[in-house]
């Protein structure tokens, strides 16, 4: 009978647990947004962590809870100063939306927004770069697609310049207005884009116009970057929940079963 009572108490625990995980899963597997802002009192940057409170909290706990995945603003608004934030962590979506020098170290970055008069450095590879009117953005690694053009549609007018290879650009030239030069394959260090300029700084023999568009191309999408913010999809995985609400189910019974048989053998 102590044997079946030790079974029943083991079988019931595992049940607990497993049926507990998945809403554990669920929760750490959501991104957070974190804004990193001035605080003009102070003199220095801090942050805010989904949009709550006013970003008067210290960067020494942003760094040792920022996560894999998470995503990160960079909001300078009155600003005196620029900033290194240094995370080495993958990134979902980067928003720039200062004047001053925002300087972001990641492991990788999925999306990448320089909002009008912003400035924003990105060391480390880049999925998808999109720039809006007069903003700045350097990024030294590689990036897989690049986006120029005005929130209005019309001829870019933004400095982007990146140190690796560009395998896709879309550039709204002035010239043209809102038709989008689609490039392709641009050699190492070669895509550079100079704010009032006509056309691409890059020589033309260090890229192709000829190519196959990524599926993901938003040649007529969206110009406000805050809009593109939002809609951009969200990263997941296989939902192991089902999973383990039927190990935990077969451990129930397992539980029910043993108990039966203790109260039996009394």
């Amino acid at each position: 009978m102590k044997k079946f009572k030790f079974l029943a108490a083991v079988f019931t625990l595992l049940a607990m647990i497993l049926t507990t995980v998945p809403a554990v899963k669920t929760y750490a597997a959501t991104p957070d947004t974190w804004t990193i802002c001035f605080d003009t009192n102070r003199g220095e940057w801090t942050y805010k962590l989904n949009g709550e409170g006013t970003g008067h909290w210290e960067l020494y706990y942003f760094y040792n809870d920022f996560k894999d995945g998470d995503k990160l603003v960079v909001d300078g608004a009155n600003a005196t100063k620029g900033v290194t934030v240094d995370l080495n962590k993958r990134v979902s979506e980067l928003a720039f939306a200062t004047a001053q020098t925002g300087i972001v170290n990641a492991s990788y970055v999925d999306y990448v927004y320089s909002l009008s008069g912003a400035i924003g450095v990105v060391n480390g590879n880049v999925g998808k770069a999109s720039v809006t009117d007069d903003a700045t953005l350097q990024i030294n690694g590689n990036a897989k697609e690049v986006y120029a053009k005005k929130a209005d549609g019309s001829g870019a007018h933004a400095n982007v310049n990146v140190s690796g290879t560009v395998d896709y650009a879309e550039v709204a030239q002035a010239a043209t207005g809102l038709a989008a030069m689609p490039a392709y394959n641009f050699a190492t260090g070669s895509f550079s884009l100079i704010n009032d300029s006509i056309y691409l700084q890059t020589a033309t023999d260090k890229y192709s116009t000829t190519g196959t568009a990524p599926s993901s191309s938003r040649t007529s999408g969206s110009t406000d970057s805050d809009k593109e913010l939002d809609s951009v999809p969200k990263t997941g995985g296989f939902d192991f929940t089902v999973v383990f609400f039927a190990i935990g189910f077969v451990f129930m019974i397992g539980a029910i079963v043993c108990s039966k048989k203790m109260y039996r053998n009394e």
